[in-house]
């Protein structure tokens, strides 16, 4: 089994450079690992270590392990192509594959923004900034799945950052990529339904994120937030479904 522990060392090497484990408390948890702030002692810069969850299955721990190496071989690179991370977003496997170093993004999440009721507001640039991003997606033909609200983070200078997705799909027709982005269809991806990963206000990720994350909120809100959600997707296929 591949076995990768950061609570083991505070220190981690990689290429001959240093890495310090901030804390032995993950900061984010997720269907295939935990997540970790560590950083770069040559020069302060701080990563998000991403560590394959250990299964009892040996089998479901190399799944973990396969989706992290895709992420870091194919996923971060297309991301990275279109736009959606900066250049000098760094990306490095560690531990047999069983551990994945990532730039750290410092700003709020769109779902920290919309717990705190910002992301709604009128004239929210973050969601002025997101609109924009999915809509030069769809205008590109590229569906990008899993953006969960807290995938998508906002920097201090205003740019919309995506820090972690299914691997995009691409060489769709517009129209196609809005209905997915909306939940209208699925597309044989991976034998995976792609419905699943999408931004629909009922069943997708926004929809889950509301009802796992908004519980201190009333049913009245909550749903007011869902309407918020379905009315931002209007606003964002509209114009290529012919709505």
């Amino acid at each position: 089994m591949i076995s990768f522990n950061p609570n083991s060392s505070r220190v981690l090497e990689h290429c001959g450079r240093q890495y310090i484990v901030e804390s032995n408390e993950p900061f984010a948890s997720g269907f295939h690992g935990n997540v970790f702030l560590v950083r770069r002692v040559s020069d302060g810069k701080f990563f998000a270590l991403k560590v394959a969850k250990q299964e009892a299955d040996p089998t479901l721990t190399q799944k973990h392990v396969t989706e992290l190496q895709q992420e870091h071989e194919t996923t971060m690179p297309v991301l990275k192509n279109a736009g959606l991370v900066p250049n000098s977003f760094e990306t490095h496997l560690l531990g047999n594959g069983a551990a994945l170093l990532k730039s750290y993004v410092r700003g709020p999440t769109s779902g920290a923004l919309i717990r705190e009721g910002d992301f709604f507001k009128p004239n929210s640039v973050a969601r002025q900034k997101f609109v924009a991003l999915i809509q030069s997606q769809i205008e590109a033909g590229r569906f990008v799945g899993d953006l969960s609200p807290d995938n998508v983070v906002f920097t201090h200078d205003n740019r919309c950052i995506v820090i972690d997705s299914n691997e995009p799909v691409e060489g769709l027709d517009p129209a196609e990529a809005a209905r997915l982005y909306r939940g209208e269809c699925t597309i044989d991806y991976g034998k995976r339904d792609l419905n699943r990963y999408s931004l629909n206000g009922q069943t997708g990720k926004w929809g889950k994120f509301i009802d796992k994350n908004l519980g201190g909120f009333n049913a009245q809100a909550r749903e007011s937030v869902r309407l918020k959600v379905r009315l931002m997707l209007d606003d964002i296929t509209a114009q290529y479904l012919g709505k």
